[in-house]
């Protein structure tokens, strides 16, 4: 049975955004046709010890139980390059605990803070975050990225991203490029000039 992912960002004693979350874990485990244990859902948050001060990582693994549970203090690792890795068509449209073709990407930066995956000259997202271009004083994010994050949906929800298809043959069309997650909130997103992506 494989086993899934979830990082959920704790500031200053908040659970940020708890609901994305637990839907994107019930939709993950109902996807895969996989039925929780009792109290799966009770068992995430309970009896939990929520830092007050400070940025945290709830990182959780699961299938049809509650693997493991870690809280982690969270440090953002800047980026201020990005390289672009053309790879064929990629499926990771579910949080897996297992990341190891993410990583191989990943190592293939060079001398860049992070890379862009390109599939079939669509732009999906970095290793760990999902993208936002901006063009005309919008914000878009990929229509069909690799992964599609809660912080993306709760964005899009709001008003402040719009999906679009986003070529690569195309990029030059944008000013900026944003990058962002459930960790990195959009007030803190890293935010680059498009000059900043290396083909």
């Amino acid at each position: 049975m494989s086993l899934f992912l979830e990082s959920i960002r704790i500031e200053d004693g908040r659970i940020m955004n708890p609901e994305y979350h637990l839907r994107r874990m019930d939709e993950t485990l109902k996807a895969f046709k996989i039925k929780p244990a009792s109290g799966f859902t009770k068992d995430i948050f309970s009896s939990l010890t929520i830092p007050e001060q400070g940025v945290y990582k709830l990182r959780l693994i699961y299938n049809s139980n509650l693997i493991s549970r870690e809280v982690q203090p969270y440090v953002i690792k800047e980026i201020k390059s990005l390289k672009t890795i053309r790879v064929p068509c990629l499926d990771y449209s579910f949080k897996y605990a297992d990341r190891s073709v993410i990583n191989n990407l990943f190592e293939m930066r060079k001398d860049c803070d992070d890379v862009i995956i390109v599939c079939n000259n669509r732009i999906t997202d970095s290793s760990y975050c999902n993208l936002a271009f901006k063009k005309n004083g919008k914000w878009f994010t990929p229509a069909q990225p690799l992964l599609k994050g809660t912080m993306r949906q709760y964005l899009i929800d709001r008003g402040i991203l719009s999906e679009e298809e986003i070529f690569f043959s195309s990029i030059n069309e944008y000013e900026s490029i944003a990058l962002f997650n459930a960790m990195i909130p959009w007030e803190r997103a890293f935010k680059l000039n498009i000059s900043s992506i290396m083909v």
